[in-house]
């Protein structure tokens, strides 16, 4: 009997994944196709502000982190150069070779609401004994919030300018500051905020014709049905993409995770 040893010039090839969704409650045991060192070749990506972790959903953690911040000379988080307003998220992949993970599909837009960075504007400290003193950029402001859109919710954070003469400081966002700006850059904030809730002005806008049958609990219905319809719609763009890697031949077993429903804020 001859015993045929394997060529040690040719790659072994690597099998691929599957999974056993018979209880798909179960966390994701996700089996990786990559060398064993690919996975660690990657930009790090910087952790974000401990209070910003208890607003932001955890789908957005990760591509936050990686476009907003990077690793200073020091060694520490710091913001990135080129700042936008707006910020999207990455969409999930045409094709996938390894188990999809719902956090490219169902990750939320982030507005940076930072007026003095971005711009430039001149803001002055309301208070009168400072003589009109303009503020400076005291850093990000440690909370985050979730702004309420007619079919989803999306993230917002801001910067908090502080005069040097009385060390008081105020949050970007506050009418203090939205106040002071031109009609040009104040039209950009579209945002309602109170102490506990934030609400974009496009579902104000909802409630402009009041009429018979168009009450405030008609647009709350409104609303809830444009965000289960929403998510619904990306539930089944994920749902797709894990039964066909399904269907892709493979060995190794894996479970997927389950996507959460919308609540409202």
């Amino acid at each position: 009997m001859i015993v045929q040893t394997p060529d040690p010039t040719v790659p072994t090839p690597v099998p691929r994944a599957t999974a056993d969704v018979s209880n798909p409650a179960q966390p994701c045991r996700i089996v990786s196709t990559a060398p064993s060192g690919a996975l660690l070749q990657g930009p790090s990506v910087v952790q974000l502000p401990h209070l910003w972790s208890e607003t932001i959903p955890p789908e957005d953690h990760k591509w936050i982190g990686k476009r907003l911040f990077k690793i200073g000379s020091k060694g520490k988080p710091a913001l990135r150069d080129d700042l936008q307003l707006w910020y999207y998220p990455p969409q999930p992949a045409l094709i996938y070779n390894q188990a999809p993970a719902p956090d490219r599909f169902f990750c939320h837009t982030l507005l940076l609401w930072m007026p003095y960075k971005l711009w430039r504007v001149k803001v002055l400290c309301p208070n009168p004994a400072c003589g009109q003193h303009q503020l400076t950029g005291g850093g990000l402001h440690k909370r985050a919030r979730q702004v309420l859109d007619i079919d989803r919710t999306y993230n917002m954070v801001t910067e908090t300018l502080i005069c040097t003469k009385c060390r008081a400081s105020h949050v970007s966002w506050s009418q203090t500051v939205l106040q002071q700006l031109d009609l040009g850059h104040r039209s950009e904030f579209q945002v309602i905020l109170t102490r506990k809730y934030a609400c974009d002005m496009r579902v104000i806008r909802l409630l402009r014709e009041r009429g018979l049958g168009n009450s405030p609990t008609r647009v709350i219905k409104q609303l809830c049905e444009n965000h289960s319809e929403q998510w619904l719609h990306r539930l089944a763009r994920y749902t797709t993409q894990c039964v066909d890697f399904l269907n892709q031949p493979g060995v190794m077993p894996v479970n997927f995770h389950t996507a959460k429903s919308p609540v409202l804020i």
